[in-house]
């Protein structure tokens, strides 16, 4: 689900990309798309946040499955504070994110 959804947020931002050229940073159009990247950006961390807790439940056991979502968190953080510049608002809903990857040992 969240595949399908960012692939269709990087075809509307190689068109937000050409509408731009023309249009001054900052219209509402670029926020309501920032807030919208942002709310599934958050939401997928909190997804993986799930998962990682299960992982720690003892209730998945592959490996390479924590490794693969640790490297997540630091770069969805990243990404949410970048999106912010645009939607303040995802700085607050995303809470205390940190830049830095976590260890599950």
């Amino acid at each position: 689900m969240y595949i399908q959804q960012f692939q269709a947020f990087i075809v509307q931002n190689e068109q937000m990309k050409g509408h731009l050229r023309f249009s001054p940073p900052g219209i509402s159009r670029q926020h309501r798309f920032s807030r919208e990247v942002g709310q599934t950006t958050i939401n997928m961390y909190n997804f993986i946040v799930n998962v990682v807790k299960m992982y720690m439940e003892t209730e998945i056991f592959n490996r390479t499955t924590l490794r693969f979502l640790e490297h997540h968190f630091p770069e969805s953080c990243y990404f949410i504070r970048k999106l912010s510049f645009y939607a303040p608002e995802l700085s607050q809903q995303a809470g205390n994110c940190p830049l830095t990857k976590p260890s599950f040992e």
